[in-house]
């Protein structure tokens, strides 16, 4: 999997736009404001790329020109369910990342194997880096062979030259998963059988409370009916 976002249309830059990415990543809609797609430069002196990585194609950043887009507010970037492919080595996920300017807050990657219920750090970096994009290898050795979230999450710093931007964002053997996760059937009455009409799909393979892995009950509103 490998998105640049050079295939997909640019969005208005200011702070509070709202960009729709499609594909592998999304702007999560329960955050406080979106990544943006672009090119050519932010709008902002002294913070964000001049192009993107590879030049003369796409970038996501977060525009700090805002009082929403700062000041601890947050930007999530979401994939879709994945399984993740972690055999072999140490290099699982890349990405290339641009932190420059004086306002500049905290960039982290994190994922998560129950559905989004909780979320586990990977990776952080913290200030001003320098007019550069940088690589950055993950290891996912440790999640190997299951269903997972990831999200990067940008906060806001306390001025305009807080501007943080991805691109080329690659996995190596991680796949998308298969109907977007796993059906649960609810288990209404707590006899073990679960109700055909009454599901949930969820990137875990965790069986959630009140639910079971089978739709195998006739009536799931008493125990005492069933197969």
């Amino acid at each position: 999997l490998f998105e640049n976002f050079d295939t997909l249309a640019a969005c208005a830059t200011s702070c509070g736009s709202v960009c729709n990415i499609s594909g592998t990543w999304f702007n999560n809609s329960d955050d406080d404001f979106d990544w943006l797609i672009d090119e050519g430069g932010t709008s902002s002196a002294s913070t964000g790329p001049t192009d993107d990585i590879s030049e003369g194609g796409h970038y996501i950043y977060t525009e700090a020109s805002g009082s929403s887009c700062r000041n601890g507010n947050q930007a999530i970037l979401e994939s879709t369910c994945l399984l993740v492919d972690g055999a072999g080595g140490n290099c699982h996920l890349s990405f290339s990342h641009h932190l420059f300017g004086t306002h500049i807050n905290e960039l982290r990657l994190e994922i998560s194997t129950n559905g989004g219920a909780t979320w586990l750090m990977l990776w952080n970096i913290i200030g001003d880096q320098g007019d550069i994009w940088e690589r950055t290898y993950i290891d996912l050795s440790g999640f190997n062979g299951l269903l997972a979230n990831f999200r990067f999450v940008a906060i806001g710093g306390n001025g305009i030259k807080g501007d943080m931007a991805l691109d080329e964002i690659a996995f190596y053997g991680t796949s998308l998963a298969s109907g977007g996760g796993i059906t649960f059937y609810a288990d209404d009455d707590n006899d073990s059988f679960g109700d055909l009409n009454n599901t949930i799909t969820v990137c875990t393979q965790s069986t959630p409370s009140g639910y079971v892995t089978n739709a195998d009950d006739c009536d799931d509103t008493t125990s005492s009916i069933a197969p």
